[in-house]
């Protein structure tokens, strides 16, 4: 979690005598403009704030578009939706940049996050956005 963050930040301040911005990959499937349910929205928000403090990089599904690696659901061609999404979690695995964590929203782009953590040896946080309509969900 932050801890693992913070231990790696702190090595790394204590190898080069800096500590550089803390460096985040946002995994998503909504990214402006393409919104289209709440975890787009809440995606839109705080990757804003986020570049305020942090390097913050952006890996999302869809067309290409201005302050993201876009990432199209169309491999394997021909394939069911499921899979033609785990190819575009692949796409976004092979693009992530050196960072300090990785943090998903929705089940779309958590494998992504789970293998570039397991894979870049990162910290992964999940943000479960909830399909309930009732507002009983997370």
């Amino acid at each position: 979690g932050i801890g693992e963050v913070a231990s790696i930040r702190a090595r790394r301040a204590r190898m080069c005598g800096t500590i550089d911005p803390m460096r985040v990959s946002i995994l998503t499937r909504e990214y402006p403009p393409t919104i289209y349910g709440g975890a787009g929205v809440h995606v839109a928000q705080l990757v804003p704030q986020l570049r305020r403090l942090i390097e913050v990089d952006v890996q999302c599904m869809g067309e290409p578009r201005e302050g993201a690696t876009a990432h199209r659901e169309n491999f394997p061609p021909g394939a069911n939706p499921a899979l033609r999404t785990f190819g575009a979690d692949l796409s976004m695995v092979a693009s992530i940049p050196d960072v300090d964590l990785v943090h998903s929203h929705t089940w779309y782009a958590n494998l992504a996050g789970h293998l570039a953590g397991l894979l870049h040896d990162v910290p992964h946080v999940t943000t479960a956005h909830s399909l309930d309509r009732n507002g009983r969900g997370a």
